[in-house]
Order: structure tokens, then C-alpha cells, then sequence
């Protein structure tokens, strides 16, 4: 079964259980822990799974560097003809 499949799955059987307060303050990882005892087995393997993609896909996400003031300098120019009037306009300006 692709993941996508399963993944729509488990978000159409999230969706239809309505969340449950918390009397006490807990994590977010004991939320998704006491969650995952409640979905039957396959839902918990594609749970497994999709907790292994965002692993992955956050170890390898890289922070972009802050752009600094000026960098993009050069990179945008106006034409000569960019002050002109448009023909559109010409029966207002007359």
C-alpha cells in the first residue's frame, strides 16, 4: 500500500476521533505515544513510518542563511521604456 494511501487513511481516522483533553500537562511525545496504543496495529506501522520520514527529513534540513541588506543588488533593472506612458492608458491621459 503507498504511503500516501496510508497516510490519507490515518489522517480520515484521525479526523473522525474527536481529540481527548488533557487533565494534566504532558509532551507532545507522550500525546502521540498514548495516541499510538489506541490505533490498531497497521495504522501504528504507518505511524512508525511517517515519525521515520519527518526523522529523516529533519536531520537533513539545513538552515538557509539570513540574507544580508544589499545582496540582491544588481540582480533586478528597470528598462529604458519602464517610465514611458502605456498605450492602454492613452485615451485617459488625451
Amino acid at each position: 500500500m503507498p504511503l500516501s494511501l496510508c497516510l490519507g487513511r490515518l489522517e480520515s481516522w484521525l479526523e473522525s476521533n474527536e481529540p481527548k483533553p488533557y487533565a494534566v500537562l504532558v509532551s507532545t511525545a507522550e500525546k502521540i505515544f498514548h495516541k499510538a496504543k489506541t490505533l490498531p496495529e497497521p495504522a501504528q506501522d504507518v505511524l512508525l513510518r511517517l515519525a521515520e520520514v519527518l526523522a529523516h527529513k529533519a536531520s537533513f534540513q539545513v538552515p538557509l542563511p539570513k540574507p544580508q541588506f544589499g545582496s540582491a543588488k544588481g540582480m533586478i533593472t528597470m528598462g529604458p521604456e519602464f517610465d514611458e506612458p502605456l498605450e492602454d492608458f492613452k485615451p485617459y491621459m488625451e
